[in-house]
């Protein structure tokens, strides 16, 4: 609903509810508020440990709460609240009904607040009780939105999705990462629209990488693409949403840069498929079943597509029909540095491993972490500046992944060489 010229009086939008789960809203009219009242009309559901709390709930990205962490919830009795122009709210129902706002019609921008705090997310809202275009919100927010989290994320029900285009449904609220420390998200009438999107189908190919522990699911996903690089593609290789913590989650990592950021969604040239090896991310509780699977999408009959595991030395094919890989958890899985995807037009055994699978960055300012190692490995790691004095020497038996308490070093380039009885390998970094 678009308003063609003025509208006179107030308007009352029903946004309907199917089921009495958390959904991410955002008022579609000026001036609604929520106070006990709007409550009980509304059918909004009560703490069930904290009995004052009720099903309304906005997002802090400051310190967390120790019980509720970002979020903060409204209390029985307390004064009526605002539903803020593109500002998001987390509501919950006792039963399937309607959330109903009652207002004036929205006929201006708004400008909603976005910042960095102990998260970079910030939950906005449509405005509007019309469709927003995504893109369309990209790109007039790009300079204020985080190159490798260039994405709209919402909630699906089960978990956050990451979105470049479609359109926001009236009502709607998402998330955003925010680039800058303080400042302001742009959301205007032009980007309404009467469009509720259309089924999207891509002939690139794809991998949607699924890991399963029997309760939840996750999901990363590999584009081939036309015109992408290995390194950062903004708007197309997205990282994995932060706001709100999981204790399961799988994803990418870059082959070249930014290997310090989880993607969940990541691009790759579409040629020269066999010579990229991608790292995968797992982070899940001990004493786990985990199940990979994926689904293959318009790869040439001749490409296989393999799941490496460097701690059990094999490689499992999953572009199969049924093809599943299980393992158990003896203790908690975080990071990168033993699962690898590759594809090949021929089988591969534990002899193909090679340095090139390696990713060497930093994960703090004074810690260097070397990821995909093979397993029970003599290693050596050297560290020298650009004028070829050696700053670190240190040795061990790799299990993986190995993290390097760096000495106090200059700003600069440094070159790390990595010795095992694999070969060799130099890769440079940059110590800020």
């Amino acid at each position: 609903m678009i308003a063609q010229s003025t509208v006179i009086g107030d308007v009352t939008y029903n946004l309907a509810i199917p089921d009495t789960n958390w959904h991410l809203v955002a008022s579609p009219v000026v001036g609604e508020t929520y106070d006990d009242a709007w409550i009980t009309a509304n059918a909004i559901a009560s703490g069930s440990v904290t009995g004052t709390n009720r099903g309304i709930s906005t997002y802090d990205n400051g310190t967390p709460d120790a019980t509720t962490q970002h979020w903060r919830y409204f209390q029985a009795s307390a004064a009526a609240a605002n539903f803020n122009a593109g500002i998001g709210y987390s509501n919950k129902r006792t039963s399937t009904g309607n959330y109903s706002f009652t207002g004036t019609f929205p006929t201006t921008a708004v400008s909603p607040a976005i910042s960095q705090n102990d998260k970079n997310d910030n939950l906005l809202g449509n405005p509007y009780p019309s469709y927003l275009d995504i893109a369309a919100f990209i790109t007039a927010n790009t300079a204020n939105m985080t190159p490798t989290h260039q994405a709209v994320y919402v909630w699906n029900g089960a978990t956050y999705t990451n979105l470049t285009t479609g359109y926001i449904h009236p009502g709607q609220a998402f998330f955003i990462n925010s680039n800058v420390a303080s400042g302001t998200a742009s959301i205007t009438e032009a980007m309404q629209s009467h469009n509720t999107g259309s089924f999207y189908r891509t002939n690139n190919p794809t991998i949607n990488l699924t890991l399963s522990n029997g309760a939840s699911s996750k999901e990363a996903t590999i584009n081939y693409l036309d015109g992408k690089t290995i390194g950062l593609d903004p708007r197309f290789d997205i990282g994995v949403f932060k706001g709100v913590a999981s204790d399961l989650s799988v994803f990418t990592q870059l082959i070249e840069g930014h290997q310090e950021v989880a993607f969940e969604t990541q691009a790759l040239p579409n040629t020269d498929l066999e010579i990229m090896i991608v790292p995968v991310g797992v982070n899940a509780n001990a004493n786990e079943e985990l199940t990979f699977s994926l689904n293959a999408l318009n790869f040439t009959s001749d490409l296989k597509i393999f799941l490496e595991d460097s701690v059990t030395n094999t490689f499992i094919r999953l572009d199969e029909a049924n093809s599943t890989y299980k393992i158990t958890t003896t203790e908690a899985l975080n990071g990168i540095g033993r699962f690898y995807i590759h594809t090949s037009k021929s089988s591969l055994d534990v002899k193909d491993i090679s340095l090139e699978n390696v990713s060497v960055f930093k994960t703090d300012a004074s810690t260097l972490r070397i990821a995909g190692l093979q397993n029970n490995t003599k290693t050596n790691v050297t560290l020298f500046n650009l004028l070829g004095k050696q700053v670190l020497n240190t040795s061990f038996q790799s299990n993986g992944v190995k993290d390097i308490s760096l000495p106090k070093l200059a700003t600069g380039v440094y070159v790390v060489k990595i010795k095992t009885g694999k070969g060799k390998l130099s890769k440079k970094i940059v110590l800020e």
